[in-house]
């Protein structure tokens, strides 16, 4: 009986295009092997997960397609699918580095009551990567970034716990901001660590809408806090008006 795999790597995609090879090549090609990849194509019509498929020869990649329904659906019927002891998300533009899953499943085995483990990052900018963010965070500051409405880290670069989180899922009514939620609701209820590697790369896309139009993103941010706010029963004062200036 073959045994399940350790880590589960969720990607989704809605035509991601020419990243999408580059970004299931860095997970493939981690230095910890024992992980499965969930390709879950969110309604793409540019071909780019069909290319990759014909490309990419790996048993550990695993193929699901739905009708276009969001980022959240996604990653909610990934999260039905996964095997996996832990899980981390991949976007399908970006890139982990070599070692990335290989430091958080160390992270974790050494921490067990740890419910995500995140690393630092950079961002790759017109094909260079610049700018690294990256520094250590213990349990404490972790919870007191989620106690203030602030992300410990890049939320695409965690490690999560499947055994802690199972009770979680992507809020589906959330089109942008849903990792900015999901990690505050993880955060309320177990602790999280972040290493001090630089170990992801984010791709900005400097003509994406979000960018393109900060009032919107500051509503998603703000709907984010809000929600928050009305589990905690807080007033959304001080370190919530500060968090609406946007997670990293």
């Amino acid at each position: 009986m073959q045994a399940l795999p350790l880590v589960s790597v969720i990607v989704c995609a809605c035509n991601a295009g020419q990243y999408l090879r580059e970004s299931l090549s860095s997970v493939l090609a981690q230095t910890y092997s024992n992980l499965e990849v969930l390709v879950i194509d969110d309604g793409s019509t540019d071909g780019s997960v069909e290319a990759a498929r014909a490309e990419i020869a790996d048993s550990r990649v695993r193929w699901f397609r739905q009708p276009n329904s969001g980022k959240s659906a996604a990653l909610n019927f990934a999260l039905g699918e996964m095997r996996g002891e832990f899980y981390a998300i991949q976007d399908a533009d970006d890139a982990s580095y070599p070692d990335r899953i290989r430091q958080q499943v160390a992270a974790m085995t050494a921490h067990p009551s740890v419910a995500a483990v995140f690393c630092g990052h950079d961002l790759i900018i017109d094909g260079g990567r610049i700018a690294p963010r990256f520094r250590v965070k213990d349990q404490q500051e972790c919870r007191r970034d989620i106690l203030a409405f602030r992300m410990p880290a890049h939320d695409p670069t965690a490690l999560y716990r499947a055994s802690l989180v199972a009770g979680l899922r992507y809020d589906e009514a959330l089109r942008v901001g849903q990792g900015y939620d999901y990690v505050l609701r993880a955060g309320e209820q177990h602790p999280m660590l972040v290493l001090g590697e630089c170990l992801y790369s984010y791709r900005v896309h400097l003509g994406s809408v979000t960018r393109a139009d900060p009032g919107r993103r500051l509503e998603f941010v703000q709907e984010v806090v809000r929600r928050a706010c009305m589990r905690r029963g807080a007033e959304r004062a001080g370190a919530a008006a500060e968090a609406a200036a946007g997670p990293d």
